[in-house]
């Protein structure tokens, strides 16, 4: 399954709220809380501005929108994003999250520098943990009694986990 990516706008506000707001994303977030519509809006708007130099993909398979990978500059002087990656419940198990996380390390351009990339992943998210670790993403350490973080250095990527 071919999957292609684009950048969010404006005109997925509403998609990414029912995202952000749905079980399957509920059960693996930071908080498991839901978000009211006016702070989703409010961040959503943020973000967007930011999209030139943190990329923000909504990714299509089969002309279906499956999910989104977002990169978040966490530490500038050392080109460090946080990855964040959503597939739809129905999309899942299908091999698409490695095909969208391939996108999001390799085809985008690059800062200065080595890129470094972490993930906060929930202990009991296995399947996050298994791709992440499939690609050479290493655990760096304990958050909380809940999370982890993996890391991975653009150098470090196992570009041939990368190629489906």
């Amino acid at each position: 399954m071919l999957v292609v990516k684009r950048s969010v706008t404006i005109d997925d506000l509403e998609l990414l709220f029912e995202w952000r707001n749905s079980s399957s994303a509920l059960s693996v977030s930071r908080s498991s809380l839901k978000i009211d519509r006016l702070e989703h809006e409010k961040w959503f708007r943020e973000r967007l501005k930011k999209i030139p130099s943190e990329p923000f993909w909504i990714m299509i398979a089969d002309n279906l929108r499956v999910g989104y990978v977002r990169l978040d500059l966490f530490d500038k002087k050392e080109n460090y994003f946080t990855v964040s990656i959503f597939i739809v419940e129905d999309f899942q198990g299908l091999g698409i999250a490695r095909k969208m996380l391939r996108i999001a390390l390799t085809d985008f351009d690059l800062p200065k520098g080595h890129p470094k990339f972490r993930a906060v992943i929930r202990k009991d998210n296995f399947r996050s943990i298994k791709l992440f670790s499939s690609v050479g993403f290493f655990f760096n350490s304990e958050i909380d009694e809940l999370f982890d973080e993996y890391c991975l250095s653009v150098r470090d990527l196992k570009l041939d986990a990368l190629h489906l």
